[in-house]
């Protein structure tokens, strides 16, 4: 079984992202073939700081097939800082897959596009409706709180939506998302995964 490792930013992220990384495991067909380490964290203001990042990638390397990098990009933007960090991330990592994903402007944003999704069993008493362009919210974890009706709170309640958001709403709406869902895709096929339909056909373009 090949065994991924992930580099997280936050402690909600230790226990959600395995989660959202399980339910595309599911959605690529590979269930039973790939396990998902315990993530490492590292924090967003040293990503770009080579020697932390370094030893990160090379703790994860030891005991891993492959590593998955996603922190939030906050103000920063993605196109801009992305590429160098992923580059240096692989080449530290040397052999072994290597991704890295800027979540626009933070993880919550992809749960802010599935929004209406989310609603049920929340308590409110409509169905919420979802900003056009959620990757450009700011504040998204107190909209998300609004919209629910909820004290939203990573360690409370990420683990608990990245379980459940739609992906498919999610997909079509954020481009941090496509990007971490074709960095995965192409991380299994790295390891001898290709997924066949990858993203799956009803998830539309991206």
């Amino acid at each position: 079984m090949k065994r991924i490792t992930p580099i997280v930013e936050g402690h909600g992220e230790v226990m959600a992202f395995p989660k959202l990384l399980y339910r595309l495991i599911g959605e690529a067909g590979a269930d039973g073939k790939v396990t998902i380490s315990n993530p490492i964290r590292i924090h967003r203001s040293v990503v770009n700081r080579s020697e932390v990042l370094r030893k990160s990638v090379q703790l994860a390397a030891r005991s891993s097939d492959a590593i998955l990098i996603l922190v939030d990009s906050d103000d920063d933007c993605p196109a801009e800082k992305g590429p160098e960090i992923a580059r240096i991330a692989q080449e530290i990592a040397g052999s072994k897959p290597c991704s890295f994903v800027f979540a626009h402007r933070e993880y919550e944003a992809w749960f802010l596009a599935a929004v209406d999704s989310l609603a049920l069993g929340t308590g409110t008493p409509t169905i919420p409706i979802a900003p056009d362009d959620p990757e450009a919210i700011r504040g998204v974890k107190e909209k998300l709180s609004k919209l629910l009706g909820i004290n939203y709170a990573p360690t409370t309640h990420q683990d608990k939506f990245s379980s459940r958001f739609d992906l498919a709403t999610a997909h079509r709406a954020c481009r941090s998302f496509r990007k971490l869902v074709r960095e995965f895709g192409e991380i299994l096929a790295r390891l001898g995964m290709p997924p066949g339909d990858w993203p799956p056909g009803s998830w539309g373009e991206g």
